[in-house]
Order: structure tokens, then sequence, then C-alpha cells
């Protein structure tokens, strides 16, 4: 699919340009994936209670994707 062609270029430029090995990728794409789900909660000016649990936990997975915990 168009997506799947994507992601492959965004693989392969990270690979070939910025030197990154394949692990460090899927950690990127990873990271990628968790901010993508976060910018609508973000936008938000007046969270809801659900939607800052919400945010509380893909935040606590992206400092678990980054070692930080």
């Amino acid at each position: 699919s168009r997506d799947e062609l994507d992601r492959l270029k965004i693989i392969k430029r990270l690979v070939d340009d910025g030197g990154i090995n394949l692990a460090g990728v899927q950690r990127l794409l990873s990271v990628a994936e968790v901010v993508q789900r976060m910018r609508p909660l973000m936008r938000d000016d007046a969270l809801s209670s659900r939607d800052a649990r919400r945010l509380a936990t893909e935040l606590d997975q992206l400092v678990r994707l980054l070692g930080f915990d």
C-alpha cells in the first residue's frame, strides 16, 4: 500500500542517511507512533480527565521506549 511504501522510504532514509541500525529504526518508529497518538490530545485546550489519563499513559510508554524508566 501507499503507507507501507512511505514507511519503507523513511526506513531507508534513516539507515542510509542517518546511519541508524534497524534496531534503532524500530525504536524511532515506535516513538513516532506514540507522538502521533499524543498530538490530537495536545491540541485540546481543556483535556477531559479521560484524555488526561490517556495522555499520561502515552507519555509513560514514550518514556519506556526511550529507556528512561
